[in-house]
């Protein structure tokens, strides 16, 4: 953290005061530095991966609940089919 915060010292030190400092740029800039709380990864690159596990994770979990809504194993699928299948014959007699 104390690499981050001379960063941010300096940025806005070389830009002339805060007024004048691209928070945007910096903001970048910050990001691509590399952390030693995360193996010295940059933290872009860790956002973009967990933001790729989380959709990822987000389909699985759609997929499965279109699954299971179609599945002739779920309860309230056999009581429409039941239903539908027994109403026609119900009506007939």
């Amino acid at each position: 953290m104390n690499d981050l915060a001379s960063e941010c010292a300096n940025a806005v030190r070389m830009a002339g005061g805060l007024e004048h400092t691209d928070i945007a740029e910096l903001n970048r800039r910050l990001k691509r530095i590399p952390l030693s709380v995360i193996s010295y990864a940059y933290a872009i690159d860790l956002a973009h991966e967990r933001a790729l596990q989380a959709e990822g994770q987000r389909r699985r979990v759609r997929r499965e609940k279109l699954a299971h809504s179609f599945c002739p194993t779920n309860p309230k699928a056999r009581l429409v089919s039941a239903a539908t299948v027994a109403l026609p014959a119900h009506q007939s007699e």
